[in-house]
């Protein structure tokens, strides 16, 4: 495969696991949480698109009226939406951050708190929830552990893990991810299509009939774009491997699900070919994180949106905060003993004296 066919590929698949952190989207995301000492929690969500994009930036984050929003930029090619809110707890938060399949992001947020005399220890993590619930063919079936666990740490790290003999290195990794995310998304169809034949209930077409020509269905489907293709073509190709135009009445008997299925494809792309930043402000000294970036009390992560395609992603961090206030009590209880003490000593020494 030459390089411009080669790439011409990546940017029909759109979500390509190895390549998905260098899609430009048309949405640019920065989320920003401030852990404040007493537990609460200030969260900023700022949105850059144009204004066809902003809308559905909004919705993404479900950004409505209980948020404080500022809209900035009146070009109609760029603006920048604001929204911000504070919380009691991480508790009272996660809720809020709830999402909703093909609509919405859902992230879930903790926060552990430890006092230590001396010091108060932090610990926030924030987990974006899995994008796409399809797990009919396990992602292990193409992709290896270790080649997953070295593109998280390469998210993590202020520069490349992997080296050039490396699997994530070779070209055929992306291919391998494209062919399980068509296999996976097919398998999911098909079982909405074999849904609608038994809604249609014609003995003319029977699941066992779609069993038995499944394979070659799954072929034909192997480059089939899922995002932006039009599934009447696939069905069309069902009716001439199967041999009866009642695949068009199955799937039409079925096509509620099948379009709120088409839709979640639209929404994760969405999400995955926009770039997203997480930043956390703890209080106190940053102690450890598995954030990319770190700066003074701040951390930030940037490029892990490819990894929820495939799974839960959790960002985390901790922090101590010197509790000064008991600093200044035990100093006060340790001047307060010396004094004791001299006062005693003092005191011997005169009843000595006497």
């Amino acid at each position: 495969m030459n390089a411009t066919r080669r790439l011409r590929v990546e940017l029909r698949a759109g979500y390509l696991l190895l390549c998905a952190l260098f899609i430009s989207g048309c949405l640019e995301t920065e989320t920003t949480t401030v852990v404040q000492s007493d537990g609460s929690l200030t969260r900023s969500v700022s949105i850059k698109a144009d204004s066809s994009g902003m809308a559905a930036g909004r919705e993404m984050f479900g950004l409505d009226s209980t948020w404080s929003l500022e809209l900035s930029g009146a070009d109609q090619r760029e603006q920048t939406i604001t929204a911000k809110r504070t919380f009691a707890s991480a508790d009272v938060m996660t809720p809020v951050l709830a999402g909703a399949p093909g609509r919405k992001i859902t992230i879930k947020a903790r926060l552990a708190k430890s006092f230590n005399w001396f010091f108060t220890t932090y610990r926030y993590e924030e987990t974006w929830s899995k994008l796409n619930p399809t797990d009919v063919i396990p992602v292990s079936d193409f992709l290896s552990k270790a080649e997953i666990d070295a593109f998280e740490q390469r998210i993590a790290a202020s520069k490349s893990v992997i080296t050039p003999g490396d699997s994530l290195g070779k070209e055929d990794s992306g291919e391998r991810f494209n062919r399980w995310n068509s296999r996976n998304s097919f398998e999911e169809y098909f079982g909405l299509f074999k849904e609608g034949i038994r809604l249609l209930a014609d003995p003319q077409l029977t699941e066992a009939m779609a069993e038995k020509g499944k394979e070659a269905c799954s072929a034909k489907a192997e480059n089939f774009d899922w995002v932006s293709g039009n599934l009447g073509d696939m069905e069309r190709t069902f009716a001439q491997i199967l041999g009866t135009p009642l695949v068009m009445k199955a799937a039409d008997a079925n096509r509620q699900k099948i379009d709120a299925f088409r839709k979640r494809l639209e929404f994760q792309q969405s999400v995955l070919a926009s770039s997203h930043k997480v930043r956390v402000v703890m209080p106190g000294l940053i102690t450890a994180t598995n954030a990319g970036g770190v700066e003074g009390n701040s951390v930030s992560w940037e490029g892990f949106i490819a990894m929820t395609y495939i799974g839960d992603y959790t960002m985390w961090v901790e922090a101590r905060e010197v509790n000064w206030w008991t600093i200044a009590i035990s100093g006060g209880v340790v001047l307060g003993l010396a004094g004791l003490a001299v006062f005693s000593v003092f005191r011997r020494k005169r009843r000595g004296q006497e």
